[in-house]
């Protein structure tokens, strides 16, 4: 836990954001782009989980994106960990640099904005199509819209309603191409009206969708998931 002026503790909120980052590590012939998530955050630092390892000491220029915008700073790699798990990235601990007046205001903002009891995991409005089929049914697939998207989960708009705890393979269409992932359906509610057509919204957790969170994320680099849930096109 850093301190801050005066040996005070200052506060760590577990918070998930969708993080990237340029660095300039010693010796590298030039910069290099990355991404990741945060795990915590405060005032002063982070704690990162990143695609790959980078050395203690290095400067990172991160930006931080929820869906309030994005927060842009300078941060340095104070430790490297081990993945979370066999599959996961690799925890880093940053300290961000001198931060301009924008950002003493905004990044506070930022932290309490997701404070509460749970870890607060953020969802970025995105209507991307989406190709869905229950785990082992036979039939054409459910085609519908995503109202959000996150690391965990997203909510699904479909024509029909789906069980709750239904495993299903989830195919949605990105700026950067088909992405495929597994999940469970956690939740449904009635249908509701949707461009001339009733939806059904679902929310759905992913089980092991790595190359989808990696993805997310460089679409939120991009700028390339600005549709909202509110006006979703006929398939």
């Amino acid at each position: 836990m850093p301190t801050g002026t005066g040996g005070r503790t200052l506060p760590r909120y577990q918070i998930i954001l969708p993080v990237s980052y340029d660095a300039t590590p010693d010796g590298a012939p030039a910069p290099r782009e990355g991404s990741g998530w945060t795990r915590n955050l405060s005032d002063t630092g982070a704690c990162l989980e990143l695609n790959e390892a980078v050395p203690v000491g290095t400067t990172l220029r991160l930006t931080l994106r929820d869906e309030g915008g994005a927060v842009a700073l300078e941060a340095r790699v104070i430790w490297v960990g081990h993945p979370r798990v066999p599959a996961g990235g690799i925890l880093h601990g940053v300290n961000f640099g001198d931060l301009t007046l924008h950002q003493r205001l905004v990044l506070p903002t930022l932290c309490r904005r997701h404070t509460g009891l749970r870890v607060q995991a953020t969802r970025i409005p995105a209507a991307l199509p989406a190709m869905c089929r229950p785990l082992g049914a036979a039939g054409p697939p459910l085609r519908g819209w995503t109202g959000d998207l996150g690391r965990e989960g997203c909510l699904l708009l479909l024509p029909e309603q789906l069980v709750v705890g239904t495993l299903i393979a989830v195919t949605l269409t990105t700026p950067r191409g088909d992405v495929t992932a597994e999940a469970t359906v956690v939740w449904g509610e009635p249908a509701v009206q949707a461009v001339l057509r009733q939806l059904t919204r679902h929310g759905v957790r992913f089980i092991e969708a790595r190359a989808l969170q990696d993805t997310l994320v460089a679409m939120l680099r991009e700028g390339s998931p600005a549709g909202g849930a509110a006006t979703l096109p006929v398939a």
